[in-house]
């Protein structure tokens, strides 16, 4: 699974450093447990592009990744 190869790293990012999740991130309970494991940016390409309302969803994924962790 895609987040436990995120998971696995995130303890190895360098202290101060941006932390992106570079693939995976295909929708808005990913960007959230992204940043629930310290990521700070998210590729999200492919999601937008397999969407019917990309602009929805990129609202949705940024009030996501947003939300204060849990």
């Amino acid at each position: 699974m895609v987040t436990e190869r995120f998971a696995a790293l995130a303890p190895l990012l360098p202290e101060n450093s941006a932390g992106v999740a570079e693939s995976g991130v295909a929708s808005p309970s990913d960007a959230h447990a992204m940043r629930r494991l310290g990521y700070r940016l998210a590729l999200i390409g492919t999601a937008l592009m397999n969407c019917d309302d990309p602009a929805a969803m990129v609202a949705e994924i940024l009030h996501a990744a947003r939300t204060p962790h849990r």
